[in-house]
């Protein structure tokens, strides 16, 4: 999986947000209601504030991620 950063170099665009995992969206979705308070909806709002002109902190990213889970269940 590519960082951030190594994305920003391939497309040289300027980021505007990073979604992180988030396991709440599956429960939400399985509830057929989102969670207000996910860390995925808390992302997709801020990016719309950043879209709108507001300076926003980007989300601190965990290096734990489901992309990693999976290559080390792969030994890579």
């Amino acid at each position: 999986m590519l960082s951030p950063d190594d994305v920003i170099d391939i497309l040289a665009i300027r980021l505007i947000g990073v979604v992180p995992d988030d396991e709440t969206v599956l429960i939400a979705s399985n509830k057929g209601a989102p969670d207000p308070n996910s860390r995925a909806g808390q992302a997709f709002r801020n990016i719309a504030r950043r879209l709108m002109g507001e300076e926003v902190p980007f989300f601190e990213l965990d290096n734990g991620g489901i992309f990693k889970k999976i290559m080390r269940l792969f030994g890579s």
